[in-house]
């Protein structure tokens, strides 16, 4: 067994025989402490990890060896040490935010940002603020472009691990603010993207739970209709809406890919005469925005003015009713008949997406994923369906030809993206997209063995873009591609 040079630092500090055991001591093991070889150094010195485990290894202690008035220091110190070791920086974390994953996800305002970033330049920024950057910085980092010729000095995971036990244990400290609501959904973000939706899971309902604290909720929607004059106000009301409908549609998405899971959502739905919230896109003012009384409802899929959000939410809205009424049956004859309503509502949704994303082909691909996601949800239900009547054998047999629709669907989208995309800019695809491109596999290979065919070249094209979403958030790290099980429910 491999020993440590010297005893482990929470042995040492308790003054207790330590056996020097790696990775952890026995002492430790059996209390179930937190056990590191490593000693904490001052804050100023600029040390650099020289192993991959040494970075996630040294914060939770030296968190939890510095009372709550150093905490900002210490999160200060650490971003700073991982911004160093990822070769990012506060501007282009942002700008990658803001590139990639805010068409999904838009819960950060683009000028609130840049104003809070230059307030703390050379400053050191709230806890809670800092712990969103972390989060950002998982988010941000993409081994394939930004450690090129330098060594390796941080995994994947030991990044992940870091950010995770940096937020839980600020989360535990301080006040639930609104920063540490959006730290949260993005670490959910990237555990769904990284192909662990359980924890996921988990970290959307600690964000619900942040939000349940500061009391954030959608209110009636006629409450909606009026800003507050002020601008700075009328910005974070914004954020704080589009916070809101961030986490409801996550949330349904990544239950998507749960099997079994019955669980209760956390954020319900609103009535469908609720006004859709902005984009909040990088290149627009949005402090001239006082009033929604103007803009779409959640009930208009023929307005087009919606933008890629909105129209994400209107597709996660038939994503809701396609949960509850698998989770929650009616007889037979009644809950065919739903599934069939909702079947044709993602339809037309759809058609309207595709037709909408030829102007612009990243605007809509959120919205155009979380459409494919539901349709395979939906029909592989229906395929697992008794066949107790011909009804239901009829629509189990047109839901197969629905089956290789989306799946031809996804294999055109395959290709197109392979003309454009590699590891290096892969961040821009929807977080669902892997899950997609594995259940369109699994289709293709189903066929196979039941001795239908496929098209070759659509096997080969999916496989491809499969591979760069793997690479993009999943290459260094422990984690397996999206399991036939979860991408056949």
């Amino acid at each position: 067994m491999a020993r440590a040079a010297r005893s482990c630092h929470v042995c040492k500090t308790r003054k207790k025989g330590c056996d020097k055991a790696l990775p952890q001591c026995g002492s430790c093991i059996q209390r179930g402490l937190p056990c590191s070889y490593y000693q904490p150094d001052c804050p100023h010195k600029d040390e650099r990890p020289s192993t991959e485990i040494s970075l996630s290894d040294r914060v939770p202690n030296l968190i939890s060896g510095y009372s709550d008035v150093n905490i900002p220091a210490t999160l200060h110190f650490h971003l700073g040490k991982l911004l160093r070791v990822t070769n990012l920086s506060v501007p282009r974390i942002g700008e990658r935010y803001f590139r990639d994953l805010h068409r999904g996800l838009p819960i950060l305002c683009p000028t609130l940002f840049r104003e809070s970033v230059a307030e703390y330049k050379g400053k050191t920024a709230p806890v809670d603020f800092s712990v969103l950057l972390l989060a950002l910085c998982l988010l941000a980092w993409n081994p394939s472009s930004d450690i090129r010729s330098r060594p390796r000095l941080i995994h994947r995971d030991n990044l992940y691990t870091t950010v995770r036990v940096l937020f839980l244990r600020v989360r535990a400290a301080i006040r639930a603010s609104k920063s540490l609501a959006q730290a949260s959904i993005l670490i959910a973000a990237y555990e769904y993207a990284s192909g662990q939706p359980h924890l996921a899971n988990r970290s959307l309902e600690v964000c619900t739970g942040i939000m349940s604290e500061i009391e954030w909720k959608l209110q009636n929607p006629n409450e909606l209709k009026a800003l507050p004059k002020d601008r700075s106000l009328r910005l974070r009301v914004r954020e704080k809406v589009n916070l809101w409908w961030s986490v409801a549609t996550l949330e349904r998405i990544v239950l998507c890919d749960i099997p079994g899971c019955n669980q209760s959502l956390f954020l319900q739905f609103p009535c469908r005469n609720t006004p859709l919230p902005p984009d909040l896109l990088p290149a627009q003012d949005h402090s001239d925005l006082i009033s929604l009384k103007s803009g779409p409802i959640l009930a208009a899929t023929h307005d087009n003015s919606i933008g890629g959000f909105g129209r994400q939410i209107q597709v996660t809205y038939i994503l809701d009713q396609l949960l509850k009424a698998i989770q929650n049956p009616t007889d037979t004859t009644a809950h065919i008949a739903h599934l069939k309503g909702l079947d044709q509502e993602l339809q037309r949704l759809m058609a309207i997406l595709i037709r909408d994303c030829d102007h612009e082909w990243r605007y809509y691909c959120g919205a155009i994923g979380t459409a494919v996601r539901s349709l395979f949800l939906l029909h592989k239900h229906i395929q697992i369906l008794p066949p107790a009547d011909p009804e239901t054998l009829w629509l189990q047999k047109s839901s197969q030809a629905a089956l290789d629709f989306v799946t031809n669907i996804m294999a055109d989208v395959a290709h197109d993206h392979l003309q454009r995309l590699t590891v290096v800019n892969a961040g821009v695809l929807p977080l669902s997209c892997a899950y997609n491109l594995r259940a369109s596999i699994n289709h293709i290979e189903w066929q196979r063995s039941v001795g239908r065919t496929f098209s070759t070249s659509s096997l080969g094209s999916l496989v491809a873009l499969e591979n760069i979403c793997f690479q993009r958030w999943r290459g260094d790290t422990g984690v397996a591609g999206p399991s036939k099980a979860s991408s056949e429910v």
